[in-house]
């Protein structure tokens, strides 16, 4: 064996392992590419196994499936002949991820069953607790609640049994969630809160913001609304100082809503402003959150800040092409102008609404008939009967309910009758 050769191998592979753990897998791939020709040259079968493997991996974090499936075969060829289980028990897992990410869950489950059921014992437990956590997704992903829970408590244990708290923590995150799914919602609790105490132990900030924050909407789901505030703002402190502004975006607005619940406005909106505050994209996500500002300034009768917000929300929908969206804030603001006595502004909002809508659905009618109603309390008779009409139109199209339509325009033809005599 070419010593030279192997010793140039051996730093690309440590190199293209370190890039994994970093998930830089582009280069990691690259690594793995320049071994695989070393490990060609110096012919090595169980070298060449595990160079091809750790390459398959690579490509499967970066999408290329069917390269990284023709890998992972190869490998399990390879380290069949060599009767090699701890490789061979590696490939099936590689086939079971790319199958995962095929999204097929079922033939990944029958992978990671195999690759467990040879995985050798005197090899590290710890690899086994993350197979059957693997094993628990694709059972999780197949809605085999029962079975995922299952096999989620044995990589618990294992990760228990040889010290490693982080993975047992994050397992009992996932056998919370599958609590909660089979409707177990005290039980999830009591597991999350598990996790949360061994986050804080290991000062893993972020996790235990993420469970902080899986905890508050467990307690939200409860109606415990006073407990999933406090674990909602712990949550957001930690975000916060750890310098996770999206993360800490996304907390207050989820804040926001716990404390409408609350019935405590002046958080509710405070939380929706340090959500804004700290958005970074001008996107969808920005214009739900004006959307949601501007209901608790008209909540609050705050017309002129209620009508600032949804035109930054209007603005930042047609900019992202949500028409409905869209339409739904002109009829907001359309609302808007009819309380504060604006009527030809409101009617102005009410026929943008209407083009938006683009006659679909029962929103298109909804628009039309609040436009209509406006031009019938204005007398504007024959106006309003117009556009009663376009409503029943757009409701026998989409089949929809018209007897209350139908009722409008008896009502305006027998004003005009009297009108016109």
């Amino acid at each position: 064996m070419n010593e030279h050769t192997l010793v140039a191998w051996r730093a690309l592979m440590d190199r293209g392992t370190k890039c994994i753990a970093d998930e830089r897998y582009r280069d990691a791939a690259d690594c793995f590419s320049q071994a695989l020709s070393l490990a060609m040259e110096l012919d090595v079968p169980v070298i060449l196994a595990f160079t091809i493997r750790l390459l398959s991996t690579a490509r499967c974090k970066l999408g290329d499936l069917e390269l990284a499936e023709e890998g992972f075969k190869e490998a399990a060829a390879i380290c069949e002949r060599l009767n090699n289980a701890k490789g061979l028990a590696e490939a099936w897992a590689g086939l079971a991820n790319v199958a995962m990410a095929k999204e097929l869950p079922q033939a990944a489950l029958e992978w990671y069953e195999r690759s467990i059921e040879i995985y050798p014992a005197s090899s590290p437990p710890l690899r086994l607790g993350m197979l059957y956590s693997d094993l628990g997704q694709a059972y999780a992903a197949l809605k085999l609640w029962t079975q995922a829970k299952t096999a989620f408590q044995k990589a618990c244990n294992l990760c228990r049994r040889y010290q490693y708290p982080r993975g047992e923590a994050e397992l009992l995150v996932l056998m919370g969630e599958v609590s909660y799914r089979q409707g177990e919602k005290d039980e999830a609790v009591n597991l999350i809160k598990q996790a949360c105490r061994i986050f804080a132990q290991l000062a893993e900030g972020n996790l235990l913001a993420d469970a902080l924050q899986y905890l508050a909407f467990l307690y939200y789901d409860q109606d415990k609304i006073q407990e999933a505030f406090q674990c909602q703002q712990r949550a957001i402190v930690l975000w916060l100082k750890l310098g996770l502004d999206l993360e800490a975006s996304e907390g207050s607005y989820f804040l926001s809503k716990i404390a409408q619940s609350l019935g405590t406005i002046e958080e509710a909106e405070s939380g929706l402003q340090t959500s804004i505050s700290l958005y970074p994209r001008q996107d969808l996500g920005l214009a739900f959150r004006y959307q949601s500002l501007a209901g608790l300034a008209l909540a609050c009768l705050d017309f002129g800040r209620a009508e600032e917000c949804y035109r930054k929300a209007a603005a930042l929908f047609a900019e992202c092409g949500e028409r409905d969206k869209l339409g739904e804030v002109y009829e907001a603001l359309a609302f808007l102008a009819e309380i504060q006595g604006f009527e030809d502004e409101a009617c102005e909002y009410h026929r943008k609404s209407i083009v938006e809508f683009d006659g679909r659905g029962h929103l298109a009618i909804e628009a039309m008939m609040s436009l209509a109603q406006l031009q019938e309390k204005r007398g504007r008779w024959l106006e309003a009967l117009q556009h009663y009409w376009q409503a029943l139109h757009l409701a026998r199209k989409g089949q929809v309910e018209t007897e209350r339509i139908e009722s409008s325009i008896q009502g305006v033809s027998r004003k005009l009758r009297r009108k016109s005599k």
